[in-house]
This record gives structure tokens, sequence and C-alpha cells, in this order.
């Protein structure tokens, strides 16, 4: 019995030492903003997702999809996110774009981490370049933000 609580004793004092020498303070992500834009049949304009107090690191996981009875020609659907990170004040990239028609639903999921800048938003758009897309195409554009790096 003594063994044993010596035993635990070490251990404990062993993960201890451990975990404070190491910095390890494990944070899970914490979702900061989610968006479900259902049944859409127009571009959405430059939208604020989020804009964070501090600087960090934020995943960014989404799902854009659409129905098989789209256009009688092919268009396409486009969803573009900006932001502005230590280097570029006007980072952007195309996170999903779909191929529409009307034989087939489709569907574009992903996931992409970025770092932002305090004070600086989180943007989004969807286009759809393709002529006479609209009011014919029909999508919906589902969003999560996580914060994974822990406040200071």
């Amino acid at each position: 019995m003594q063994r044993s609580r010596h035993m635990l004793c070490v251990f404990t004092s062993i993960l201890f030492l451990t975990m404070t020498a190491w910095g390890a303070n494990p944070v899970s992500p914490v979702v900061v903003k989610e968006i479900s834009l259902t049944n859409q049949t127009a571009n959405i304009a430059t939208t604020t997702l989020f804009t964070p107090v501090e600087d960090g690191l934020f995943r960014i996981s989404y799902y854009l999809e659409a129905p098989a009875e789209g256009p009688s020609t092919y268009a396409t659907i486009n969803t573009q996110i900006f932001w502005s990170d230590d280097f570029n004040p006007n980072a952007n990239i195309y996170l999903a774009s779909l191929i529409l028609n009307e034989s087939s639903a489709t569907y574009s999921p992903g996931i992409f981490v970025l770092r932002v800048k305090a004070g600086t938003p989180i943007t989004f758009q969807t286009t759809a370049p393709t002529p006479n897309c609209f009011p014919t195409c029909e999508y919906s554009l589902f969003m999560t933000v996580e914060r994974l790096s822990s406040p200071k």
C-alpha cells in the first residue's frame, strides 16, 4: 500500500513537471461562427464572417452544394474568402467552385486554415460568373469558423 501511494505520487509529480516544462496547456478549437445559407438563388455580396479581437489561427470548414435541377447548360458557383495576415493585407482564396448541370447534384467540401490579424474581418462572397445562372441556379453554403490558437 505504501509503495503504491509512493508510485502514484512520483507519477503525478512527473506528469505535472512534464506538462509545465513543455508549456502544455491543451486547448480544443473553439467554434466562433457558424452559417447555414440554404436555397440561395443569387450571388452573396462580400459579407463579414468573423472579426477576431486578437491575432490567431483559424480553421474554416465549408460545404457548398447544389441540386441536380440546375440550368440546362453548365454554370459555375464560386465561394471566395478574404482576410489579412502579417504580410498580406488583402489575402484571398477561392475555397469552393461548383459546376452545375441538370443531370447530377454536386458538392464541394473542404477545410482551410488561415492566420488573421486582430481587428481585420474574415469575409466571404459567392459569385456565379457564368451568364444566365440565376435565378435558375440554386445552392446552399455551410461554414464553421474555429479559433485554433488560444488567446494570449
